[in-house]
């Protein structure tokens, strides 16, 4: 058994990744003890301030997130003992509460580095703390013009229009219930800011998925209507319920989706030049708007409509829909398109020091609930490039 006397040695091995496994893990079942809080403590200080010219004092909150960082990575490695979830509450040991403030350690190896290697300013410290993922929230616009912020909204009815009932439900998405006596069809509007995203269950039971900074302009009712057509901007997945004779089409800029009952992703933001039709399950027929010849898409198959016309080839469906899944996956995909995607999640801005490394490809899988910090280092591992972060916005220069 560890005795209290090798714990700061323990810490080292840690910080600099030579731990075995069997002193992982009781350095570890030692953290995790109340008796070595306060000296854990002193020894995140001390190593913080290890040739440093000057104290640097950590925050309660920044030492919060250094000690879950350890057992976020101790758990991610199956070294940490079996330990409960603490809530962000006073009723327990303030350095257990999950902080959501951006961390200061990035996992490495076994071990930690700090970041910038312990050189982290105070006011790169507060931008990172504002750098957090997107939320499940958006913005509903009604037919008369008034506006529902959903995110501020109790569950239950939110209004009612020409018949229908517009309902936030228990999961917190949005639904529709149509009475026989609907009047007037009124047209409504879902959008979603930069780091947010939303689910609204449509009239006919379909339900859509809308990405950050996007929206789509539908119908309260598909009663007496011969198809069931929408409108997108930006981001949404679809998962239309089958109706023969009523065909679900989905209009954007560029193109018009028309399906039966099917499974599909469109990406179809205005700043991106091709609007991309991923299809799951089911048939599609898309039909750009410069050439009007409609093309079939089958399962697994991507449609890239832009200024030229259309092109269809085979893709990953996972990456296509990685953001319902609560992911990014990149597949060969130049840091420009990812850091894009990003920056529409944490709603920051990025700048290149050098254009050339929007063409720099990675391939890799990360959470869109990660720190943005966290995100950025295992970018930084490739060794291609490195990041600054400033107030909402984001550097990135050559390594």
């Amino acid at each position: 058994m560890a005795i209290k006397s090798q714990f700061p040695q323990l810490f080292k091995g840690y910080i600099s990744g030579s731990l075995t496994p069997e002193e992982q893990q009781a350095f570890y079942r030692m953290a995790d003890q109340e008796v070595f809080q306060e000296e854990l403590s002193k020894l995140v200080d001390e190593e913080m301030n290890a040739g440093r010219n000057q104290t640097y004092i950590l925050e309660p909150s920044e030492k919060q997130e250094i000690l879950h960082y350890i057992f976020q990575t101790a758990e991610n490695t199956g070294n940490a003992p079996a330990r409960p979830e603490y809530p962000l509450s006073a009723g327990y040991p303030v350095w257990k509460k999950i902080a959501i403030a951006a961390s200061l350690f990035f996992t490495l190896g076994t071990g930690i580095y700090f970041y910038s290697r312990h050189s982290v300013d105070q006011q790169q410290l507060v931008y990172l703390k504002h750098m957090k993922p997107g939320e499940n929230s958006a913005t509903l616009t009604l037919g008369d013009g008034s506006r529902i912020r959903l995110n501020d909204a109790g569950q239950g009815q939110l209004a009612e229009q020409a018949g229908v009932t517009i309902i936030k439900s228990e999961n917190g998405a949005l639904t529709y219930k149509t009475s026989p006596k609907a009047g007037k069809r009124m047209m409504n509007t879902l959008s979603t800011s930069r780091g947010e995203q939303f689910k609204v269950i449509l009239p006919d039971g379909t339900n859509v998925w809308l990405n950050a900074a996007s929206s789509i302009r539908y119908p309260t009712t598909f009663a007496d209507a011969k198809s069931r057509k929408v409108s997108l901007k930006g981001e949404a997945y679809f998962e239309v319920t089958k109706d023969k004779s009523h065909p679900f089409v989905v209009e954007t800029n560029l193109q018009e989706v028309e399906v039966l009952g099917t499974h599909f992703n469109i990406s179809s933001y205005p700043e991106e030049a091709l609007v991309k039709t991923t299809l799951l399950e089911g048939l599609v027929k898309v039909t750009p708007s410069t050439t009007k010849r409609a093309e079939l898409l089958k399962p697994g198959y991507q449609a890239q409509v832009g200024a030229n016309g259309v092109n269809i080839k085979a893709v990953n469906t996972e990456t296509a829909v990685d953001w319902i899944n609560g992911k990014f996956i990149f597949e060969n995909e130049t840091l420009a398109s990812i850091l894009t995607k990003i920056s529409r999640w944490y709603n920051i801005s990025i700048e290149y020091q050098n254009e050339s490394l929007k063409q720099v490809t990675f391939t890799g899988t990360l959470s869109r609930y990660d720190q943005v910090d966290k995100v950025l280092s295992k970018l930084e591992h490739t060794e291609e490039v490195k990041f600054k972060v400033s107030e909402g916005k984001i550097t990135v220069s050559p390594k």
